[in-house]
């Protein structure tokens, strides 16, 4: 059962890492195993065990938020450090205090982006779960894919993508709201239908602008840090 099983929290605990490296060591068990089930569970407890003694502390950097305020973290050290070091190397203070603020006004912008996108995920997906709740069942909410933004060009193409997107698809709903209920029952029930349309109407902005504010800060991210996005091709990449 992988339900309860060690491959599945051990799955649930990566999900969860942001720009962590964690490498799993060879195993080699000459005794032998019987079944797939036995053999998961020996691997997943060989693995979490040398995670835990030898990979952890490199590792909690990226749970959850950590990776943004780490970031946030080093830009402050930057601003105090790198002046303090190109002194110390030429004398040369002015260079050093533009390098730290460089440092700190980059570290700072993509660690803040980073905690945007996480906040509005968040309400987003709280925002979704309501609307599918309040919505009538025969109309659910359809959410298309968009490529993740190399840029903030792109970042601003798919956030007016996203905005018309979801206005369309509202409206299109509330009108075959209207329509069949017209049709089946007539007018009374199609004011009703229409009424009925109301609430997740209410609560798509909640929606469209968590995902707008995403892509905005995707692109940002990319924009500033291309090798963000190089990371992500890699780490999704078709084999």
């Amino acid at each position: 059962n992988l339900i309860s099983s060690p491959v599945n929290n051990l799955l649930i605990g990566l999900a969860q890492l942001n720009c962590s490296e964690l490498r799993l060591k060879s195993l080699c068990y000459r005794q032998g195993l019987l079944g797939y089930s036995r053999l998961l569970e020996w691997a997943t407890n060989q693995w979490v065990n040398d995670i835990k003694t030898s990979q952890l502390p490199s590792i909690l950097g990226g749970v959850g938020p950590m990776h943004s305020f780490i970031q946030l973290f080093s830009g402050v050290v930057d601003l105090v450090y790198l002046p303090v070091q190109q002194y110390r190397e030429d004398g040369r203070i002015v260079r050093g205090l533009q390098r730290g603020a460089n440092s700190f006004t980059h570290s700072t912008a993509v660690s803040l982006l980073q905690l945007t996108t996480k906040l509005f995920s968040s309400i987003q997906c709280v925002a979704e779960v309501t609307y599918d709740l309040v919505s009538p069942s025969q109309h659910r909410r359809s959410s298309p894919s968009f490529q993740h933004p190399a840029d903030l060009r792109e970042g601003l193409v798919n956030a007016y993508q996203v905005v018309t997107t979801d206005i369309s698809s509202r409206a299109s709903s509330i009108q075959h709201a209207a329509l069949y209920n017209h049709t089946t029952k007539g007018i009374t029930s199609a004011v009703g239908g229409v009424l009925r349309e109301i609430p997740p109407t209410l609560l798509l902005p909640f929606i469209t602008l968590p995902k707008v504010i995403t892509q905005l800060s995707n692109g940002a991210q990319n924009h500033l840090k291309p090798s963000t996005l190089k990371e992500r091709e890699e780490k999704y990449r078709s084999t």
